[in-house]
C-alpha cells in the first residue's frame, strides 16, 4: 500500500503521537487530520482509516459512505459515552473498535489492513543429513517461483549454517539480515519487511549471519507472518536438528520436504528426522 493511503484521524496529540508509532512499526507514513473536515475530505480516498474516539462522533455526522478498512480507537460498549461510540462506528462501517493501550491488538489489524492476511505459499525444506542439498533445493524452488512470476522469498532457518544467501549468491546484496529485525520492537509489517531484505535475481533472501550475531527468535513469528503476507511464496532452509528458529519455521509451513540421499544410513537418519518434524 502506498504511505499516503493510510488516514489517521484524532486531535488528541498523544493518541497521534501512539498512532505514528504504530504506523513507523508497519512502515508507512499516514496522512493525518486533526479534525472532522479534513477527515471526511480524505475519507473515501484512502485505502484504510484509524480514527479515534475524538473524531468519530463529528465525522459520523458528516454521514461518510459506508466503507470498509476502517479501525475505530477506543473501550468497551457501556455507559453513555461508550455506547455511543459503538453506534458511531457501526454507522461509519467500522472493521472493528480497539482499544488504544492494547498496542499488540492494534497492531495486528493494522497490519491486516495494511498488508493483507497472510496467504502465501509456505514451504520448508529440511535434509535428513548434511550435505543433503536442503539449501540448493531451497534455493532452486524460490527462483523457479520468481521466474514464474511469482514474488519469493528464501528464509534461512539454519542458525549454525553459512547462510543461505551464500547459496543465492547475494552474499553482497544490500540489506537486512535476522539480527537487524531484533530492534523490530516486537512487531514487523509486511511493507517494511520487503523494503528492507536483500534482492538477487528476483528473489528476497533473510538469511543467518556467518559472524556468530544472535538470531532474534522472538519476533520470529512475527517476521513470518509478515513474510507471508508481503510475498506469494515462502521458502525456508531448516536444519535437521531442529532449534527454537527451526521449529517456529515449521510451525507456519504448510508442507515440508525432507531430501533423502540413496543410501541405507541416509534413510535410517531421515526416519529420526520425520519423527522430529
Amino acid at each position: 500500500m502506498d504511505a499516503a493511503h493510510l488516514l489517521v484521524a484524532t486531535g488528541d496529540a498523544d493518541l497521534l503521537d501512539d498512532a505514528l508509532r504504530w504506523c513507523a512499526a508497519v512502515g508507512v507514513t499516514p496522512e493525518v487530520a486533526s479534525d472532522a473536515v479534513a477527515a471526511r475530505r480524505a475519507w473515501s480516498a484512502a485505502s484504510a482509516v484509524l480514527l479515534a474516539a475524538d473524531l468519530a462522533g463529528p465525522l459520523a455526522r458528516t454521514a461518510p459512505p459506508r466503507r470498509d478498512g476502517v479501525l475505530v480507537l477506543g473501550g468497551e460498549p457501556g455507559g453513555t459515552a461508550g455506547d455511543t461510540l459503538w453506534r458511531d462506528a457501526v454507522l461509519l462501517g467500522a472493521t472493528a473498535v480497539l482499544d488504544p493501550t492494547d498496542e499488540t491488538a492494534v497492531l495486528a489489524r493494522l497490519g491486516e489492513l495494511l498488508d493483507g492476511r497472510d496467504e502465501a505459499a509456505f514451504l520448508a525444506v529440511v535434509g535428513a543429513v548434511g550435505g543433503a542439498g536442503a539449501s540448493t533445493f531451497a534455493t532452486a524452488v524460490a527462483l523457479h517461483a520468481g521466474r514464474r512470476g511469482h514474488r519469493p522469498v528464501l528464509v534461512d532457518a539454519d542458525t549454525r549454517g553459512a547462510g543461505v544467501d551464500l547459496v543465492l549468491g547475494a552474499e553482497r546484496a544490500e540489506g537486512v539480515r535476522w539480527p537487524e529485525l531484533g530492534g523490530a520492537g516486537g512487531h514487523v509489517g509486511a511493507t517494511r519487511l520487503a523494503r528492507l531484505l536483500p534482492v538477487h535475481h528476483g528473489v528476497a533472501v533473510l538469511a543467518c549471519p556467518r559472524d556468530g550475531s544472535a538470531v532474534p527468535v522472538d519476533v520470529a513469528p512475527d517476521v513470518l507472518t509478515a513474510a507471508s503476507r508481503a510475498f506469494d511464496v515462502v521458502v525456508a532452509d531448516v536444519p535437521r536438528h531442529l532449534d527454537p528458529l527451526g521449529s517456529a519455521v515449521l510451525a507456519r509451513c504448510e508442507g515440508a520436504v525432507l531430501l533423502v540421499p540413496e543410501d541405507v544410513r541416509c534413510v535410517a537418519a531421515a526416519r529420526i528426522v520425520l519423527a522430529q518434524v
